[in-house]
């Protein structure tokens, strides 16, 4: 498993075929924090492999802004998204996502997100 730390988040590439992204708890998510992820995700993954899905930890955010939105709505790569929240807010807060034409789903147990992830 190959780490990248870069704040506020940390990025995990995983054997299993997916991205573990794991944000620090109780963050408001910024539009620039949004590019920085995608743009340390692009570099993250092998560019001969096929793209991974993503493992998205929420770490209980205090709020995503709008940039922060679209820049994840328009994101494009990864063939599945599983949102990994702790409580219904973060069901709340991740409900934009479920609107992506990446298929996304949002969890609230890691081996529920992970099965979904990583079936064909």
């Amino acid at each position: 498993m190959q780490a990248t730390q870069v704040n506020p988040f940390q990025l995990q590439l995983h054997s299993a075929g997916y991205i573990r992204v794991r944000w620090q708890p109780g963050r408001t998510i910024s539009e620039t924090d949004a590019h920085a992820v995608t743009d340390a995700i692009t570099a993250l993954t092998p560019a001969a492999a096929p793209a991974p899905g993503l493992l998205v930890d929420m770490g209980q955010p205090t709020s995503i802004s709008a940039g922060a939105r679209a820049v994840f709505l328009t994101a494009r790569g990864a063939p599945r998204v599983a949102l990994l929240g702790n409580s219904p807010m973060d069901r709340v807060m991740a409900a934009f996502a479920l609107n992506s034409d990446t298929p996304t789903q949002f969890f609230l147990t890691e081996t529920e997100a992970i099965t979904w992830l990583t079936a064909n």
